[in-house]
This record gives C-alpha cells, sequence and structure tokens, in this order.
C-alpha cells in the first residue's frame, strides 16, 4: 500500500490513564502505571521463537503475575491484540499452541480481584512494545523493572505529556 491508501484524518491515539483507583498493564513486554499516569513497574519476557499470539498471551500472563505479586486488585489489562481480547474475553482459541496459557490467563481472571480488559490501539502501546523488543534479547528469562528503563524513557514521557499520533485507516 501507498501513503495515498490511508485516511489521513483518521482519530488520534495515545495512551490513556487508567480509571480511578485501578492500575493500567499494557502488554506486549509490559508497563504497569498507576491512575495519574505514574511508574509502578515494568517486564520484559524471552520467549524465544514463538507465534505473534503466543507472545502476546506469555505478556498477559506475566502482567497479571506480576500485578497480583504486587497486591493490586483492580487492574484494567490493555492489549494491542484484538484476537488475544476476544480470546480472554470469550474463553475459547481455536490456536492449540496457545491454549495452556490461555486457560493460566482465564484461571488467573476468575481470582479474588477485577480486571477489566480492553483493546488498544499499537500506536498507544509503544512502551509495551518497546519491553517486548527488549525481551527478544534476554534469552527466556522474565526481568522486572522498578523504575523506567533508560530505553523507554522518551516513549514513557511522551505518554505522561498526553502526546498523541495519528491512527492510519487503510482506505
Amino acid at each position: 500500500m501507498y501513503m495515498s491508501d490511508y485516511d489521513m484524518s483518521g482519530a488520534y491515539v495515545g495512551w490513556k490513564p487508567s480509571k480511578p483507583l485501578f492500575i493500567s498493564i499494557n502488554t506486549d513486554g509490559g508497563i504497569v502505571r498507576g491512575d495519574q499516569g505514574e511508574w509502578i513497574g515494568g517486564y520484559a519476557k524471552g520467549v524465544g521463537s514463538c507465534s505473534a499470539f503466543k507472545a502476546e498471551l506469555w505478556g498477559v500472563l506475566e502482567g497479571l503475575r506480576y500485578v497480583r505479586s504486587l497486591g493490586f486488585n483492580k487492574i484494567e489489562l490493555n492489549i494491542d491484540s484484538e484476537v488475544v481480547v476476544r480470546v480472554i474475553k470469550t474463553g475459547r482459541s481455536r490456536n492449540v499452541a496457545g491454549s495452556a496459557l490461555t486457560d493460566q490467563i482465564l484461571k488467573m481472571m476468575t481470582l479474588d480481584w477485577e480486571v477489566e480488559v480492553h483493546h488498544t490501539y499499537r500506536e498507544a502501546n509503544k512502551c509495551a512494545d518497546a519491553m517486548a523488543n527488549y525481551g527478544c534479547s534476554i534469552g527466556f528469562d522474565t526481568q522486572y523493572f522498578n523504575s523506567c528503563p533508560v530505553f523507554i524513557t522518551e516513549l514513557f514521557e511522551a505518554d505522561s505529556l498526553g502526546l498523541s499520533m495519528p491512527r492510519l485507516i487503510p482506505v
């Protein structure tokens, strides 16, 4: 496609804070923020060679495990894969390769906490995408970040300032 094949008048998209008293998790890798956009934590997981679907599921599972370990009980889970959102909301997947991960996620969703699942556009998920890319360099480990890592500082600050960008829509 060429740039002329896109509608440039589409909506502007950017990261948005969670509703009051909730924390937000943006997944691929993951960023956990408070309702004012403040840094709570981050994580990156090396998943090796696998499908994008399975990598997205790993990001969700690790995010839920992480915020559970931190003691939070009101979570907005923001995922940039519509397929993963649908699988979590319906509890059904046609992908056998991700079924064990899906089962673990669904089990976590039934715990004594409130988890709202939302789709977010990739343009509003740049910090989490950068964390996922970092995860590609750390083998099969999961690394946690108590403070914002240098490699996403500019993206995190742009989110905090409310900067947005146009969402290009194919015409």
